[in-house]
């Protein structure tokens, strides 16, 4: 005898149902599931298996719940994937707007579902070439999008939508083939005053990656959004779905923020934002050389290559920039692409006075004698620097023109703003993985004289920056050495967004420039 068939026999007896029509692998048994005044359910043994059917129409769910038994106990061993030694647990009928059935989906046991013609008995899944999926329930969320100001729950499962019913929701999903969200889904729900996509809890990929029922909540919310459908993104409070959201004990309000469907860069809140504690600004020299980019731009043989390598010494030895500018230590890199070994060799002994002891072995000098390539070679260079180093401070590029030639214009295949502007993005993004400064030298463009202040200089030096204003918008400082010929005197202007815009006076000691006072 059928063993499973027995307990379902026995199960029955032990609720009470009255028996009719007794066999040996079929009877008829009230069904546990409604109220049966005579027999309706039919119970047969087949295959190691028992098979359902209420006459009443009530779900095989429904009745094993009632019964107190689990779906495997309808076989008489554990059943495998082959679909047709599978048992119904229950059917879903997809009428579409007029009320009329369009296909049925059986959801059997081991878990799978079936699509089947509406005027077909469950297991004649011969296929449905030619239906074309619609949304589940259709013709009640019609109703209610005719009615006007409908609030319609996206969901991932026809059980979830019935759940939602429940609680008084009107709520729809695609069916299992037509997963896919489609077109006449967006064009059917547009409708709506507002769908609430409910998201399926799926484990999210290694990489961060949404997991399934996230990914179709996008996709689904994109669809919509782009249609001028206002869509709200929600997540259970507890469980994987609706349903165990519900039967968690939460209700409607007590859906939450679903994050991983997020398309957008998520913030902080300001109240959040003042409480964060944050490094202070690394600075290579004191108040006017934060970590970051910087431009630093004057008149052709104003002394900048003296500047640059003046303070790569510093940096290196700690010890003060043009004089008097405090410096932080760590490694420095002059990339001098328009000196020679010879003319460095001379240069450093002069700013360290001839001390040739003291010259610190953390600065490395790379001059013309050695191919400094730019762009993505150029960065990686760097890299390889800091890394060997272990201390990243400053770099200096001496000039930019030698180094990017092309300032990212890609032979005018990109306009020259979005080209600079890029080419200097990269650098940037460098100087903050690194926490590193990086000044690049750079000339002045000609113009025409113009008014001058008390020192003789012009009013608004960074303006007179060669290049667009993707190079000078894309720098976190800017410095501009100007100087009066022939006086010894100069200014550095500084301006940027770590720094306090002011300007240094300048004064000359042979092809050095001094500072005559501390930055503010």
């Amino acid at each position: 005898m059928n063993e499973a068939f027995e307990r379902v026999r026995d199960a029955l007896a032990s609720h009470g149902s009255r028996f009719a029509d007794t066999r040996q692998s079929h009877f008829m048994a009230q069904c546990p599931a409604h109220p049966d005044g005579r027999p309706s359910l039919g119970v047969d043994a087949k295959d190691g298996k028992v098979l359902l059917r209420c006459y009443a129409d009530c779900e095989n769910d429904d009745i094993i719940a009632a019964l107190g038994l689990e779906f495997r106990d309808l076989f008489d061993a554990e059943p495998d994937d082959d679909v047709t030694r599978a048992v119904r647990v229950r059917s879903y009928v997809y009428n579409g707007t007029n009320g009329q059935p369009r296909f049925i989906v059986d959801r059997l046991y081991p878990k799978s579902f079936r699509c089947r013609r509406p005027d077909t008995q469950p297991g004649d899944y011969s296929g449905i070439k030619g239906i074309d999926p619609i949304l589940y329930h259709a013709d009640k969320v019609w109703l209610c999008m005719r009615a006007g100001g409908c609030t319609v729950y996206l969901l991932d499962g026809e059980k979830d939508v019935e759940t939602a019913e429940k609680h008084g929701l009107v709520a729809t999903t695609p069916p299992g083939f037509g997963k896919r969200w489609r077109d006449s889904y967006t064009q059917f729900l547009r409708h709506a005053e507002q769908v609430v996509i409910v998201a399926d809890q799926d484990a999210v990929k290694p990489d961060g990656t949404p997991g399934k029922g996230q990914a179709y909540a996008i996709e689904a919310r994109a669809a919509l959004r782009a249609c001028g459908v206002k869509v709200k993104v929600v997540a259970p409070a507890v469980g994987k779905d609706l349903t165990d959201h519900f039967d968690g004990g939460y209700g409607v309000d007590d859906f939450v923020p679903e994050p991983t469907a997020s398309t957008r860069p998520r913030g902080m809140t300001a109240a959040d934002l003042m409480v964060k504690e944050f490094e202070p600004v690394a600075f290579a020299v004191d108040r006017v050389l934060p970590a970051g980019l910087t431009i630093f731009a004057g008149s052709p043989k104003a002394g900048k290559s003296w500047v640059g390598l003046d303070m790569c010494l510093a940096v290196a030895s700690g010890g003060p920039a043009l004089s008097a500018l405090g410096t932080a230590q760590g490694c420095a890199l002059y990339l001098a692409r328009e000196d020679t070994y010879r003319r460095l060799q001379s240069r450093i002994a002069l700013i360290m006075g001839g001390d040739l002891a003291s010259v610190p072995k953390s600065l490395e000098v790379v001059p013309q004698e050695h191919d400094w390539p730019g762009g993505e070679q150029g960065l990686a260079n760097l890299t390889e620097w800091a890394e060997e180093c272990g201390e990243p401070r400053l770099v200096v590029i001496d000039t930019l023109a030698k180094v990017e030639p092309e300032m990212g214009e890609e032979n005018g295949r990109r306009g020259a703003y979005a080209g600079n502007y890029a080419m200097m993005a990269r650098y940037k993004q460098w100087s903050d993985t690194y926490n590193c400064a990086v000044v690049m030298i750079h000339h002045d463009r000609k113009q025409a004289a113009g008014t001058k202040n008390e020192m003789g200089l012009a009013g608004d030096p960074f303006s007179k920056i060669s290049g667009t204003r993707g190079l000078t918008g894309a720098a976190d400082t800017l410095w501009f050495l100007e100087s009066v010929r022939g006086t010894g005197e100069g200014a550095l202007h500084i301006t940027g967004r770590d720094v306090v815009e002011q300007s240094i006076e300048l004064r000359k000691a042979g092809p050095l420039w001094m500072a005559t006072h501390s930055p503010e």
